[in-house]
């Protein structure tokens, strides 16, 4: 309906990514200070998954 309509890119997609990279960034870091490099790594694999 957004993309029939035209706005999808502005009134969602814009708002979605922003806000999944703010928490995806602020992921990284909690897990970057409470965790050592081989169990980052696993989270980052399973994220991936």
């Amino acid at each position: 309906m957004f993309t029939a309509l035209g706005i999808y890119a502005e009134s969602f997609e814009k708002p979605f990514l922003e806000c999944t990279s703010e928490f995806y960034a602020a992921e990284g870091v909690k897990y970057m200070q409470q965790s050592d490099v081989p169990d980052y790594l696993k989270h980052v694999e399973v994220r991936f998954s």
